[in-house]
């Protein structure tokens, strides 16, 4: 639990980072909007919005390697344990019907 939290500060930390950094580079091109005549609640939502779209395609990346690699680590348990153990628990994930208790 603790190497849990620890890598999930260290995602924080980076991301943190990389909002900052990024933050620091859009400045000229906020300044110009402004002096252009944008409000500053058009600039916001503008920002809001990107933002907002990040964590969209992040959060569905995410999903998806959280699907992949749980199918994974589930494969590979049942690979290293008896035949016997899958007939009992009533899930044979590599079955081409997969039929399993999960599902």
């Amino acid at each position: 639990m603790v190497a849990f939290g620890l890598v999930l500060l260290t995602a924080a930390a980076n991301l943190a980072g990389l909002m900052l950094s990024r933050a620091t580079v859009r400045q000229r091109e906020i300044a110009i909007r402004l002096s252009l005549g944008a409000s500053r609640g058009r600039i916001v939502r503008q920002l809001f919005v990107e933002s907002l779209l990040l964590a969209l395609v992040a959060s569905l990346a995410g999903f998806a390697l959280g699907r992949v690699t749980l199918d994974a680590g589930i494969r590979a348990v049942y690979a290293t344990l008896p035949p016997v153990v899958a007939t009992i628990s009533g899930c044979c994930p590599w079955s081409p019907t997969r039929a399993c208790w999960r599902r």
